[in-house]
């Protein structure tokens, strides 16, 4: 079963010292003579193969090994003796004379397996000989009947758990009543529940495949897809499915199984999209792995500075044409295998995966075939029954960002779908356990700015923004104060409130009348600020930020008014000079010039910074170099009248 070549590959160092071996191994093989080889080969071959089953074969003579190289002649005599004596052999890839002999001892044994009665027997016992049973599995070319027949016969088992090697809590037998009850939860035949077991398990367990499935895997994934699917599918239950699955690493054989899972009719649909979702899955997981792979091998250190430069040079130019070239295409690739013709089995299959679609997981990858995603259902023409279908999945942002970008790539905006869009993402924000992220995560960054430019879609954009904000307040004092409630609000309205600062820049590039809604969200943003306690400050800071670096886009002649304005009625010195410093960066982003602030709203600064200053040193929490830290800043952004 071979893979994807790149992963494979080593730094210069690394790769130097491993070649060296392989080249030592071929030299050595080149300086014996062949008929020695065979000679030695087929005596060890025959020696494991009459132990398996004498009934067939017999022992030969042992030949005369006094002509062999002595480090061959040694690593011999050494094997034949683990092997009389069945004794495990830890692999030592550096031990050149077994990579010699146990390639030549697999590929005889291949030769022989037609005439093997039971396989699980024959690989049990190489498994203790890691060279030699990967030759073997390596050189079985075509299955026979008999072998063919010995695969589909599932090996007998008093517990699934005895099919897989097992690290982790569940390594001892007396934690499995703990599988065996979940297992009961997802016999229900509830589709969620099978995801939700197969979570838990990963979160806490690692399975691996014995070698009486392993073999098995190996080989159908290496003859016949239609059979490797039909077996898989046998399998007694999903996590098992899933360790079967993770073996591949090929990612063209990923997607080669895909496409025979759509073509062939004959399987079970609900078996189907299982097994769909499993490679979906693991396609990304490997398009993530691989993204990874060659950013680090971009990285690398080593003695020879010119061989690794020419070296990091050679894998920057394979990362770049990775992330613009493949990944886009694979992505695409994919997403229009499964939308394209909206087969039932394919959708079901997007549905499927929606829940797994998160950037948080899955990286960089899961953003790209997003968007393929999107832009293959806003083809086609029920977009707006699909995007209903995608917001049935009450599962996070994942439902809410794809149909949004199906928004954004279709020619033709249904008003109506969009409205339904910005009402499910209201919803998110006010159940109970909604906790927002504020650009702590790429997803983050996305969900803001993707709701934003959805909101300049709806029917009234600033209606819209003020009937969640207003919907969302929750009395701060009075009788009708609700402390639980109060703070559960804010999240929800520093988010929207973010979303709205956005959604101003958006829509004054559009030329839309940007100024009502810039203003609602200003005011609004200084009273939530005033009514909140100086806690989550990372939260205050995204948001002051983004809101005062478009004040001078929004209001380009009256911007110092309103920044004096807010200013004199902010109550904490961090966000005076959080938003003093984006303002700054707003002028110099959008006038296109760097300059010192206005006199008048210096004098203001420095006038609010004397009053609070005091009240600031006081604060047991609060050290010599963060008091330092904010002189300095004070001293920069009111420069022009310090210095006079």
């Amino acid at each position: 079963m071979t893979q994807d070549p790149r992963f494979l590959i080593r730094p210069p160092l690394e790769s130097k010292y491993y070649l060296e071996i392989e080249q030592k191994a071929l030299f050595l093989e080149g300086n014996c003579r062949t008929e020695d080889l065979e000679m030695v080969s087929n005596w060890l071959a025959y020696e494991i193969l009459s132990l398996i089953n004498p009934s067939i074969f017999s022992c030969i003579d042992r030949p005369k090994l006094k002509d062999l190289p002595i480090g061959l002649l040694m690593a011999a005599n050494s094997l034949y003796q683990s092997i009389v004596e069945q004794q495990h052999r830890e692999p030592n890839e550096y031990e050149i004379e077994y990579l010699v002999l146990d390639k030549k001892i697999g590929m005889k044994i291949a030769s022989l397996s037609n005439e093997i009665l039971n396989l699980d027997d024959l690989s049990k016992f190489l498994i203790k000989y890691h060279g030699i049973y990967a030759a073997w599995l390596e050189h079985i070319e075509n299955l026979s009947n008999s072998i063919e027949q010995q695969i589909f016969h599932s090996p007998s088992y008093e517990n699934i758990l005895e099919l897989v090697r097992i690290y982790g809590r569940l390594s001892y037998k007396s934690q499995w009543g703990s599988f065996d009850a979940q297992l009961k939860d997802e016999q229900l035949g509830i589709f969620k529940n099978k995801w939700k077991i197969i979570n838990e398990f990963y979160a806490y367990y690692s399975f691996t495949l014995k070698v009486e499935l392993d073999w098995r895997n190996r080989l159908l994934l290496d003859n016949s897809f239609s059979s490797w699917i039909q077996w898989v599918m046998s399998l007694p239950i999903m996590p098992i499915q899933v360790t079967a699955v993770k073996d591949i690493r090929n990612l063209d054989t990923v997607e080669r199984l895909i496409v025979e899972i759509l073509n062939v009719g004959h399987y079970q649909t609900d078996d189907r999209v299982n097994l769909l979702l499993l490679l979906m899955i693991h396609a990304i997981e490997l398009w993530n792995e691989m993204s990874n792979k060659l950013i680090g091998l971009t990285q690398v250190d080593g003695l020879v500075i010119d061989e690794v430069e020419s070296f990091r040079k050679q894998m920057e130019k394979e990362k770049n044409n990775w992330f613009n070239i493949e990944l886009p295409q694979r992505s695409n690739k994919l997403a229009n295998i499964l939308v394209s013709g909206q087969s039932l089995l394919g959708m079901n299959a997007i549905y499927a995966i929606i829940p797994h679609l998160i950037v948080k997981k899955k990286g960089e990858s899961v953003n790209h075939f997003r968007e393929a995603i999107s832009k293959q259902i806003a083809l086609q023409q029920n977009s707006p029954e699909l995007i209903k279908k995608i917001l049935s999945f009450k599962n996070g942002n994942t439902p809410i960002l794809i149909s949004t970008l199906i928004i954004f790539n279709s020619k033709e905006v249904q008003v109506d779908t969009i409205d339904e869009i910005w009402k499910a993402y209201y919803d998110l924000l006010t159940v109970d356990n909604w906790r927002g992220g504020f650009y702590s995560h790429q997803d983050d960054y996305n969900f803001v700015r993707y709701m934003a430019s959805l909101l300049l879609y709806t029917s009234d954009p600033t209606l819209k923004i003020q009937q969640v904000i207003e919907s969302t307040k929750k009395p701060h004092e009075g009788w009708q104060y609700n402390s639980k409630e109060h703070h559960k609000s804010r999240d929800q309205m520093a988010h929207l409130i973010i979303v709205g600062a956005i959604a101003s820049e958006l829509m004054h590039n559009k030329q839309f009348n940007a100024s009502d809604t810039y203003s609602y969200i200003w005011k609004t943003s200084h009273d939530f600020l005033r009514s909140s306690a100086n806690i989550h400050d990372e939260m205050y800071k995204i948001l002051i930020k983004e809101l005062w670096k478009r004040l001078v886009l929004i209001h380009p002649n009256d911007y110092k008014d309103k920044a004096i304005s807010a200013i004199i009625n902010m109550d904490y010195l961090n966000h005076i000079i959080i938003a003093v410093s984006s303002l700054q960066e707003g002028i110099s982003q959008y006038k296109n010039k760097e300059q010192e602030l206005d006199q008048e709203l210096q004098e203001v600064i420095f006038k609010r910074y004397n009053e609070l200053m005091p009240v600031y040193r006081e604060q047991t929490n609060v050290t010599k170099e963060e008091i330092q830290r904010y002189e300095n800043v004070i001293k920069k952004l009111t420069s022009g009248i310090c210095q006079s």
